[in-house]
């Protein structure tokens, strides 16, 4: 499942997801759930200087995976059970406009906004998080948590429609260009989770845990999707963390409330794992090239980057963003209308 705004989906996500994604996964007959929001322009902000978004490039994921599934089929039928290779996989779409989105959480947004504690300070607002700018960081932060719900629920509903159940699933941000490919069903030791007892996050950006992704069993998965916002108000009121000025702070909201739920009471194993590399871009072009890679393959997040990732003749350059936060803008020939986008003169690593 993809959630969030697809910025530069066109130009830098498509070809990582089809490399690193779909094509890794094809093999587990996956079915894909995306919801986005229709915006076609993102203003300067903390998430960077802003930029027109071409929304419905989302859109193209569908004949990508049906590229990829027409294309390797032949080479699944050696190996893989029949009901895979021969029921190709649903694809299935799910938007907002800023004004759906105020129509469903507006109330909820302006009681996150507005809520104080006796002392005066904000309930929910993370206030000793300095980075953080009132309220459009907040704000965000409900866009996205919206996000991962609407396309969970659109995913049960299609599940219910089609009488299909679930095993395994994934959450995607669909702003990314994923660095290494990413098997669901693999954990950070490179063995299969045969048992399916492990939910995986990124094992990088950890403030204190990382909350861009996560792969497991489907009743894990599902409480890191879907209970964000009925365990909020009771953790903001009775969390220490919360109540020390850190409020809805969403990583540590995940490391003190979900994960716990999820380990404790469900009996699920946490997996962390650095093959689960993504790097964040942005609405303009600009990719925040050390999102994941310090420490994880090469030592050089620019090199790693250019070999692996972009075409031959892109010329790039870094800019300083921020205090540990590098961007990277390149100009190459824009060659994503290749669904397959260079796949078989590129090994898959």
């Amino acid at each position: 499942m993809f959630f969030g705004l697809p910025r530069s989906f066109k130009r830098y996500v498509l070809p990582s997801v089809i490399r690193n994604v779909v094509l890794p996964n094809m093999k587990h007959g996956c079915d894909f759930f995306v919801h986005y929001y229709q915006i076609d322009k993102e203003e300067a902000g903390r998430s960077g200087h802003g930029g027109e978004i071409n929304a419905d490039d989302v859109l193209l994921l569908e004949n990508a995976i049906q590229a990829i599934y027409n294309d390797t089929t032949m080479n699944l039928r050696k190996d893989t059970p029949a009901d895979i290779v021969n029921k190709p996989p649903s694809i299935s779409f799910i938007s907002d406009t800023n004004d759906t989105f105020w129509d469903v959480r507006g109330e909820q947004v302006l009681k996150y906004r507005n809520t104080r504690r006796n002392n005066g300070h904000y309930l929910y607002y993370p206030q000793k998080v300095t980075t953080y700018v009132y309220p459009s960081t907040m704000d965000n932060i409900v866009k996205q948590w919206h996000s991962i719900n609407a396309v969970w629920e659109r995913m049960e509903s299609i599940s219910k429609e089609q009488e299909k159940t679930y095993d395994r699933v994934a959450m995607l941000r669909s702003d990314v260009i994923f660095l290494h490919p990413i098997d669901i069903y693999v954990t950070h030791n490179l063995t299969r989770d045969v048992n399916n007892e492990y939910l995986t996050i990124p094992d990088w950006a950890g403030w204190p845990v990382n909350d861009r992704m996560v792969s497991g069993p489907y009743e894990a998965v599902k409480v890191w999707a879907t209970e964000r916002f009925e365990r909020l108000t009771k953790y903001v009121r009775t969390n220490p963390v919360a109540r020390a000025g850190y409020g809805m702070h969403p990583e540590r909201f995940l490391k003190n409330s979900l994960l716990p739920h999820i380990q404790e009471n469900l009996g699920y194993k946490l997996d962390m794992n650095k093959r689960f590399c993504f790097v964040r871009v942005r609405a303009d072009g600009g990719v925040w090239i050390d999102d994941c890679v310090r420490g994880f393959r090469h030592s050089n997040a620019t090199d790693f980057f250019r070999k692996d990732i972009l075409p031959e003749d892109a010329s790039c350059k870094r800019i300083a963003l921020r205090k540990n936060k590098d961007q990277m803008y390149c100009n190459f020939t824009d060659r994503s209308d290749d669904l397959l986008w260079n796949l078989r003169e590129r090994p898959i690593r």
